[in-house]
């Protein structure tokens, strides 16, 4: 019987070892949030980093002398359209810019975006300049096929 349940143990320590985090496994980018829903992040991305023309960080002081932080961006041409018709459809709803399987920033998109540019920022993280900046390394890095 001792035996029985050991191997039981071992088993599942096995298949937990193996099971994959899906947030953990998905790449860096925006996606569709749903809200209302427990798993709410979309399993396939609107646009990844690999879809970005450029970054840039950008800050400015608040009047209280607080700086704050904002990662801005436009993405290639060619997907300039897929973004443009993914906002569209989810005018009223937010999406979210998922960084190593967390969503540091969750706009909600007001109209369609044809422009192909967004802005990577939330109330707590803009406030944490070096986080920013390393967000910003990161995301440049990976840009380049640094990652």
């Amino acid at each position: 019987m001792m035996k029985r349940i050991g191997l039981g143990i071992l088993f599942l320590s096995v298949l937990a070892g193996c099971r994959s985090d899906k947030a953990a496994d998905r790449p860096n980018g925006w996606y569709f949030i749903t809200d209302n829903v427990a798993d709410s992040v979309s399993e396939m991305p609107i646009v990844t980093v690999e879809d970005f023309a450029e970054l840039r960080l950008d800050s400015s002081v608040m009047q209280s002398g607080e700086s704050v932080y904002q990662i801005t961006g436009r993405l290639k041409a060619e997907k300039t359209g897929d973004f443009a018709d993914a906002t569209e459809r989810w005018a009223g709803h937010r999406i979210g810019f998922s960084y190593e399987g967390e969503i540091i920033s969750d706009p909600q998109v007001n109209m369609r975006i044809d422009s192909g540019s967004f802005a990577i920022s939330s109330f707590t993280l803009s406030r944490d300049g070096e986080k920013m900046k390393e967000i910003y390394r990161n995301l440049l890095k990976e840009m380049s096929g640094g990652e």
